[in-house]
């Protein structure tokens, strides 16, 4: 079942759309924990991007393990099979999945900051766009001479997602 999985998100990609990702839990992982495979079209993905990535929508990566499949004529995909955990201990809703990926891809393709904001998909459950109104407050807040830094608002609307929520709504 594992391996159809991923031959679907394989066929799925290809150079002009390089990338996928798949949320999903071990049997033995306990509810804080899940795990995450990126799928990429070309090259290996270096930690040193992924990581910061996936810390900012606030998951700790504790393991990894990349594969490689296909052949010179379709192209190789690298697998990227991550272990995670909630940064906040709380548990992980696989629900929230497409909002996980969201976050990652808005990064990825520089739609978006990589910041702490991102969180917000994982505590607020808020989309990358909804996260993006957030940060622009964030950033009006400072021009209007507030001497908190981005980072410490990030983290207070982290802490209280009830607030980053209804702050949304205004």
């Amino acid at each position: 079942a594992v391996a159809l999985a991923d031959a679907g998100r394989i066929a799925r990609i290809d150079a002009a759309n390089p990338i996928a990702i798949d949320y999903y839990r071990h049997a033995d992982q306990k509810p804080h924990q899940a795990a995450l495979k990126i799928y990429h079209h070309g090259s290996p993905v270096a930690l040193s991007r992924r990581v910061p990535v996936l810390e900012n929508i606030g998951f700790r990566v504790i393991s990894e393990r990349t594969f490689e499949v296909g052949d010179e004529a379709s192209g190789m995909v690298f697998i990227h099979d991550m272990e995670l955990e909630n940064s906040y201990g709380k548990p992980i809703d696989l629900g929230d999945g497409a909002l996980f990926e969201d976050a990652f891809l808005s990064v990825w393709r520089g739609d978006v900051d990589n910041d702490g904001y991102n969180g917000l998909a994982q505590t607020a459950g808020l989309w990358s766009g909804e996260i993006t109104i957030l940060r622009a407050y964030g950033r009006y807040l400072q021009q209007a001479g507030i001497p908190q830094s981005q980072d410490f608002i990030a983290a207070a609307l982290n802490r209280y997602p009830e607030i980053a929520r209804g702050l949304h709504q205004l």
